[in-house]
């Protein structure tokens, strides 16, 4: 199969999205699929597989000057058109996969329209709550082949645009199984070592986690926060008034984040649902399954659709530090609950390796229309 990706942004960047495009683009490579992605920002320098190849199309510099989220997609949309136009005349595609949100599915619309190719629209993150949004929203993602969405608030979302079920796939992000290992390093002796991973934002959460650990003394507990962003000022001034041993570890490297995660018992997702900003799935919830770590997250979106009750983590209302600091004494006063979620989730993140997440994605081709060769 021919897979035409579209995508504003791409590695070296960092971020979830970039990384799940980048990813999944490798692991259809790997499956005998010729892969083209076709990006604004990032670089087009990787080269990592003979079938995956990254074209950066014109006009970055310029998409730059705008100051909207919706204007930078509508430019990027018309680039985006004529340089995928010009290659699909040359290398015909059999599916145009597009990831973002109800301009990029505008633009799904119009590629599968004029170059007679299926489309779909990948939608990864929360999306806004506007009277204008959702105008736009209502005549944009009904007419997309299909729709692939990754938490079940978002699915329900696009049924409420008019999304026929039936074009709407929920798949969530993937990993890399075989990188993470099951931490060895866990015992039941304390401090508990806690570890948070994102940008430094306010839709992270951070600060409400800084409050509740700093109920423990440090004795109990320590935590290190893995990431960079505006908060960084505001949530340094709470750690330093804390009495527990908070760590700011700044930006890690993706590939670096399997190790990072071996030398903790713990990791905490505290996000919060902000105006038009929410979470889908985290991929670190992901990869802490996989190295066996139970997760402590706030029971929304994508969250509450990875983590179930003392199955394999811990939910918690968002904002609340006292709940969140009681899952903290739950897992240092429960060490055979703690054993039990760790086996848990070493066994459920199998599901999540990209060579099954790859295998879904071209159901949600062919559901489509797209043929596979």
């Amino acid at each position: 199969m021919r897979i035409c990706r579209i995508t504003k942004r791409y590695p070296p960047l960092i971020g979830g999205l970039e990384n799940h495009v980048r990813s999944l683009s490798i692991q259809q490579a790997k499956n005998d699929n010729h892969v083209d992605v076709f990006i604004m920002f990032g670089k087009a320098e990787q080269a990592d597989h003979p079938n995956l190849r990254v074209i950066q199309v014109p006009g970055s510099r310029l998409a730059k000057l705008f100051k909207s989220e919706s204007a930078i997609s509508i430019f990027s949309a018309i680039c985006f058109f004529w340089k995928v136009s010009r290659f699909h005349k040359v290398h015909h595609y059999d599916i145009i996969h597009i990831h973002g949100d109800w301009v990029e599915a505008n633009l799904a619309r119009v590629l599968s329209w004029i170059l007679k190719v299926p489309a779909v629209i990948h939608v990864h993150s929360g999306l806004n709550q506007s009277k204008l949004y959702k105008f736009f929203a209502r005549r944009s993602f009904p007419h997309a082949g299909g729709v692939i969405v990754q938490s079940s608030d978002l699915l329900e979302e696009m049924g409420s645009f008019g999304v026929p079920n039936s074009k709407i796939q929920q798949l969530h992000s993937g990993i890399w199984y075989e990188q993470f290992k099951l931490s060895k390093n866990l015992t039941n002796e304390l401090p508990l070592r806690l570890i948070a991973i994102g940008r430094l934002h306010k839709m992270k959460g951070f600060g409400y986690l800084i409050t509740a650990v700093s109920q423990f003394a440090n004795t109990d507990v320590t935590l290190d926060i893995a990431g960079e962003g505006p908060e960084r000022a505001n949530l340094q001034k709470a750690a330093d008034e804390s009495n527990t041993t908070i760590t700011f570890l700044g930006v890690v490297k993706h590939d670096q984040i399997p190790y990072l995660l071996s030398r903790y018992d713990a990791i905490v997702v505290p996000s919060v649902v902000l105006t038009g900003q929410t979470e889908t799935t985290p991929t670190v919830i992901l990869e802490a399954m996989a190295t066996g770590l139970p997760v402590i997250g706030s029971e929304i979106a994508g969250i509450k659709d990875i983590i179930k009750q003392n199955i394999n983590g811990y939910l918690v209302p968002e904002r609340d530090s006292d709940k969140l600091a009681q899952a903290i004494n739950t897992m240092i006063s429960s060490p055979d609950l703690t054993k039990k979620i760790r086996q848990n989730n070493r066994k459920i993140s199998r599901n999540f390796d990209w060579s099954i997440i790859a295998k879904k994605v071209d159901m949600a081709y062919i559901s489509s229309g797209a043929n596979h060769n």
